[in-house]
């Protein structure tokens, strides 16, 4: 059966409609063949083979490589910085395997979105926080040895004083552009299949000391809907919004306002609000998932970093050591417990 999300954003929204595709996150990696073993050997997601590149004189990024992983429900982008610039200043601030941004397909009504927030007053910004040059354009594309085919790719972003802290991307991929990087990648994996069973993400986590703040944010300027789930592990409180993802499974956005000593107090403190903390992965074989993942020396912990039994994941969820996710935040948690139960 082929991959939803492969069909692209025309097959989730008619032509003149600019509601936002939740289409891939990005994730920052200090050694994307180190972060990639993770990502491939012990959550099992499949490696694309396009690679994309930002030019080493792209001064509103500085240099970059990216790497897209299959996880469903999402593309996990990696990035890794190739030169000084605002790139390597986000790695060098928040270490490997940060989640640094969330990213949204706008396909052809790029310009017509960012039109509609323009007359609402919101002026969207380049990376680098400066004001957008040329609708947002960047030197990236497809990388074919030591040349970028294709270049040019248009970006913004909202301010974080909208977003409560959170990075949130919109871009553009034009249906007659056949160079796209972002077609290509889809176009590439069209025929592409899923082991069954592969863990999907069933969420993205963002730590707030406002959800209900947030929450408007998502829900006035982006079309969110609210679904009355989204408490538990963690949590004083929490409020989940449909993230409209257009993979085969719902896909949501989870802001926690977090309990007093909890995992994500501590986040919150360190971080601060609007930070991404973790991507909530449902395990539908925990048994195997386990085995697989003691096989390549990888041991789950619970929240306070205590050893958890082989093929064990408790309803709060288990996460990973550091150094065997390479930085990345991932939450394990049983089918049970998805943010919509």
């Amino acid at each position: 059966m082929a991959i939803a999300k492969t069909a692209g954003r025309a097959a989730t929204v008619a032509a003149g409609d600019c509601t936002p595709i939740f289409d891939h996150i990005a994730v920052w990696s200090a050694d994307t063949e180190a972060s990639a073993r993770f990502l491939t050997q012990v959550m099992g997601w499949k490696r694309h083979p396009t690679v994309i590149r930002v030019s080493d004189e792209e001064k509103t990024t500085g240099g970059m490589i990216g790497t897209f992983f299959d996880a469903p429900g999402l593309w996990i982008e990696l990035i890794e910085p190739t030169t000084p610039g605002p790139g390597q200043d986000i790695l060098d601030a928040l270490g490997d395997g940060a989640l640094v941004e969330i990213n949204f397909d706008l396909g052809n009504e790029y310009p017509k979105a960012l039109d509609l927030l323009a007359g609402r007053g919101v002026e969207m910004l380049s990376m680098d926080g400066s004001p957008l040059k040329d609708g947002g354009t960047i030197n990236e594309g497809v990388f074919d040895g030591h040349e970028i085919l294709n270049p040019g790719q248009r970006i913004a972003y909202f301010p974080t004083s909208m977003t409560g802290g959170t990075t949130v991307e919109y871009y553009e991929v034009r249906s007659d552009d056949a160079g796209s990087l972002l077609l290509e990648r889809d176009r590439v994996w069209k025929d592409e299949t899923r082991t069954p069973g592969t863990p999907w993400i069933d969420h993205v986590a963002i730590v707030t000391d406002d959800a209900e703040g947030a929450a408007s944010f998502f829900a006035d300027y982006m079309g969110m809907k609210r679904h009355p789930g989204g408490s538990g592990e963690g949590a004083a409180k929490a409020v989940l919004l449909d993230a409209k993802g257009a993979d085969e499974k719902p896909l949501w956005l989870r802001l926690v306002e977090p309990a007093p000593g909890s995992r994500a107090a501590a986040l919150l403190a360190a971080r601060g609000s609007g930070h991404i903390m973790e991507l909530g992965v449902v395990v539908e074989d925990i048994a195997a998932f386990g085995a697989r993942a003691a096989k390549l020396g990888v041991t789950l912990v619970d929240d306070r970093g205590t050893s958890l039994p082989t093929g064990t994941i408790p309803a709060g969820g288990a996460y990973f050591r550091e150094e065997d996710s390479c930085g990345i935040p991932v939450r394990l948690i049983p089918a049970s417990a998805s943010a919509s139960c």
